[in-house]
This record gives structure tokens, sequence and C-alpha cells, in this order.
């Protein structure tokens, strides 16, 4: 459980310097929809591996 939150944790920061990268790089309007429509799959991956997870956590509680 600790690793899989350490590897949240530490692809979420990858995501973050990327996004301030691209910051700096450019400084349209573009970016900023680019930044919102990476923060929504990054949203979409938590709940998902987040919901996978809770099934796997509850299969081994069961058996």
């Amino acid at each position: 459980m600790v690793s899989f939150i350490l590897l949240l944790i530490i692809t979420s920061k990858n995501v973050h310097q990327l996004e301030h990268e691209a910051e700096k790089k450019q400084h349209h309007i573009n970016s900023y929809s680019e930044i919102c429509y990476s923060l929504i799959l990054m949203i979409q991956f938590y709940f998902f591996y987040g919901y996978v997870y809770f099934l796997f956590v509850n299969k081994q509680n069961s058996t």
C-alpha cells in the first residue's frame, strides 16, 4: 500500500514538473487548456487506479 501511494506521488510530481516546463516555454492561452486537459487525465488516472487497488484489497481480505 505504501509503495502504491509513493508511486502515485512520484508520478504526480513528474506531471507537475512537465506542466511547469510547458508553462515556461509557452505563455499562450493554448498551454492553459493543455494543462487543464492533463489535470483531468490525471484525476481520471487517480480514480481508475484507486478503484483497481480498492478491488484488489477487497479480494485479498475475502480470501
